[in-house]
């Protein structure tokens, strides 16, 4: 991915959040809470240890289920990089404060 390409992931339209999610992967599934996310992507917190850079995963929070790489980690916060593209209706529902209301993820 060249720098024009990280420069556009990088403009999509970032939502504030603060949403329950679940993190699926070859280590086992770990509980996280969503900061923010965009359509390409999503700033993560996990209380626990976070996965490591490179692992593939499967994200589910607000009944929507996404493909996601990690991309970087800082602490206790992470990337994470979709590897298709989040509709509206999936950011709609995943920045919906009712969904994490009810704790779903």
């Amino acid at each position: 991915m060249g720098g024009d390409d990280k420069a556009e992931l990088r403009r999509s339209r970032r939502l504030k959040v603060f949403q329950p999610a679940a993190l699926a992967g070859p280590a086992g599934t770990i509980r996280i809470h969503l900061l923010d996310v965009s359509a390409t992507g999503a700033l993560a917190y996990a209380a626990t240890a976070p996965p490591a850079v490179g692992d593939a995963l499967q994200l589910e929070c607000a009944g929507i289920v996404a493909a996601a790489t990690v991309r970087w980690c800082k602490g206790n916060r992470f990337g994470l990089h979709f590897d298709a593209p989040l509709d509206a209706e999936a950011l709609r529902r995943i920045a919906s404060p009712s969904h994490a209301a009810k704790g779903r993820a």
